[in-house]
């Protein structure tokens, strides 16, 4: 097949963390022989690999660094730029469907644009349900992707409700409930790294156990709460970047504070790791939606403790350990808990992941692109 996968968020170079999942389904894709080609807020390259890559730069700044929901949240302003983009994107994308046979559209917002265009697999994150839902723009949306008879993939089954649970119309529910499915978005294990080596990047002195949070500094991840709650035990590093990176590193300044990782310092952050902490929060009816690092971490042996948020426990199931979000107290008893039981806990990990590498859930998002694809 010719397939156009259109997105917000796609990485700007090698090691990028912005719409890496959405990179991963590409590759996978171009791996089993589809000719496979994105349109991308931009700036940033415009090859990945073999994978060509139009960027679309009229509003793309919405997109990167915090987030689109995050920037809304923080600028109102910037809404006038989702116009803009949205528009530039339909065009880009309009430009070059004609030569695809079917189209995988990342977010719902403004995603669903294109499935007029072509048959398309039409994939939910989070972001984008919280706002279509915010805006009232749910049934819109929904009418959209079900006149086209696309397929609608929600990344996690407490997003799907929350769709579905918007929809003011009981028919169009039942014909988007149809034509939905729920699966997560898969990783490729982190290569394995020197944990001796690993740890003295980081600065770690002897055999002091180590907390990590690989993320973006904003308020829904409520990393407030994480430095607060590391046992005395224990280091704390931060690695990420966002408009809170500077009150949090002058609140804590117990804690490492490493900024964004990428690559191989991404890898030595899970090498040198004895826990991966998600201490996620809910704001204004947001939270997480399947967060890939908890499967990352999985992958590469480092056991999680997570915030008890439907994401979380869609992506780990019994793997993690669970607080209930902003408990810093019950956050410190579980990383101490974790801590006294790696082991154990890395099994349960790994075992997870396993069901969510690229190679299990690629086959799964490509049958539902297929059945897109196969629509009368």
């Amino acid at each position: 097949m010719k397939i156009g996968v259109v997105t917000t968020s796609y990485p700007r170079e090698p090691g990028d963390p912005a719409g890496a999942f959405v990179a991963g389904f590409a590759r996978f894709l171009a791996a089993r022989g589809h000719d496979v080609e994105v349109v991308a807020a931009g700036p940033g390259g415009a090859r990945d690999g073999a994978i060509p890559v139009h960027r679309v730069r009229a509003g793309a700044s919405l997109f990167y660094d915090e987030g689109a929901p995050d920037r809304l949240e923080r600028r109102p302003r910037s809404f006038a730029q989702a116009p803009l983009f949205a528009g530039a994107l339909f065009a880009a994308t309009a430009r070059r469907a004609r030569r695809w046979d079917s189209i995988v559209a990342h977010w719902l917002l403004p995603g669903a644009l294109a499935a007029p265009l072509r048959p398309t697999l039409a994939i939910a994150h989070s972001g984008d349900v919280h706002l279509a839902v915010r805006l009232g723009l749910a049934d819109a949306v929904a009418a959209a992707l079900v006149v086209a008879r696309s397929r609608v993939v929600f990344v996690a089954e407490h997003l799907r409700a929350k769709f579905l649970g918007a929809l003011r119309s009981r028919r169009l529910r039942a014909r988007l409930e149809a034509r939905s499915s729920v699966c997560p978005m898969g990783v490729d294990p982190p290569p394995p790294r020197d944990r001796a080596a690993a740890r003295l990047r980081f600065g770690v002195a002897g055999d002091r156990p180590v907390v990590a949070f690989l993320g973006r500094l904003v308020p829904l991840k409520g990393v407030d709460t994480l430095v607060r709650a590391v046992p005395d035990c224990a280091e704390l590093i931060v690695a990420g970047a966002g408009p809170l990176a500077a009150a949090l590193a002058e609140s804590a300044p117990h804690a490492r504070f490493v900024g964004e990782l990428r690559g191989d310092a991404k890898a030595d952050l899970f090498a040198a790791a004895d826990v991966l902490a998600l201490p996620s929060v809910e704001i204004d009816g947001r939270t997480e939606g399947a967060p890939t690092v908890l499967v990352e971490a999985m992958a590469a042996g480092v056991p999680v403790v997570a915030s008890d948020v439907p994401g979380a426990r869609a992506v780990c199931g019994d793997a993690a350990l669970y607080a209930p979000p902003g408990d810093a107290t019950a956050l410190r008893d579980a990383l101490v808990a974790a801590l006294q039981g790696l082991d154990a806990r890395r099994a349960l990990g790994r075992a997870r992941a396993a069901a969510l590498s690229w190679s299990t859930v690629g086959e799964r998002l490509l049958a539902d692109l297929s059945a897109a694809s196969a629509a009368p």
